[in-house]
């Protein structure tokens, strides 16, 4: 895993590709790729704010983040609990795509549990960057 610059003490993780007779890293790590990808290219850094005072019985929007420096169309998916939109889309489940000037957001429900936390991981073609809710 390479590591990327650091923004407001969240980190965006690169996985290098693995062959595609591979299985997929636990935690979210991208799925295997048929063709090389360039490491220097992808998406700029992005991450979004943990929310420390979430209330049990909603969903937690996180911030919106704007992708840039996509090489083009580039698979998005979720890893855990949660749901994705695209451009204030629907909420998604399931894996998608998503194109430079995209906004990228996401959705969580916190724990019923006072001061417990989940956390939930997006990737973005190779890489990844978690979001966290603490119940208050």
């Amino acid at each position: 895993m390479i590591k990327q610059k650091v923004f407001s003490g969240s980190t965006v993780n690169r996985v290098p590709p693995k062959p595609a007779a591979s299985k997929p890293r636990s935690m979210g790590a991208p799925a295997a790729h048929t063709s090389a990808i360039d490491l220097n290219t992808g998406p700029r850094p992005f991450n979004f704010t943990d929310v420390p005072d979430a209330i049990s019985e909603k969903g937690c929007v996180s911030n919106s983040v704007r992708m840039k420096d996509l090489p083009g169309p580039t698979a998005v998916r979720v890893v855990g609990r949660g749901s994705y939109r695209i451009n204030r889309g629907p909420w998604l489940k399931t894996p998608s795509t998503i194109n430079e000037g995209d906004l990228l957001q996401l959705m969580l429900k916190p724990s019923d549990t006072s001061g417990s936390s989940r956390r939930m991981r997006v990737c973005v073609g190779p890489y990844y960057t978690d979001f966290k809710v603490i119940t208050a």
